[in-house]
């Protein structure tokens, strides 16, 4: 199964952290059905740190190193690996960071 973002989203930018969770659940329930998922970036521009924190964290918790065979990745943003591996390296960090907005991922931002 292949996901176009941008029309999913019906965007060009992934920032929304409420919109990441739920995008989340969805993915949980398409794995229920199917074995792969291919996620095409084509058209985004941009996707906020926080974003990626709340999708990847979610999905990572629940399936481990087994995600890697359940999505594949296609026309990312020039940035993404880069925040991906930054979100790898940095987890610590930015578990703290936003501690305050894992209430539901409420948050006001600019």
């Amino acid at each position: 199964m292949k996901i176009r973002l941008k029309k999913y989203f019906n965007t060009k930018v992934l920032v929304d952290p409420e919109k990441a969770e739920k995008f989340c659940c969805r993915l949980k329930e398409l794995f229920k059905i199917e074995k792969n998922i291919i996620l095409d970036f084509s058209e985004i521009k941009g996707i906020s740190q926080l974003f990626l924190y709340v999708l990847f964290t979610s999905l990572w918790k629940t399936y481990g190193k087994a995600l890697r065979s359940k999505i594949t990745i296609i026309n990312p943003p020039s940035l993404f690996f880069n925040q991906l591996k930054y979100l790898k390296d940095n987890y610590g960090d930015l578990k703290r960071r936003y501690a305050s907005f894992n209430q539901k991922y409420r948050l006001s931002y600019v």
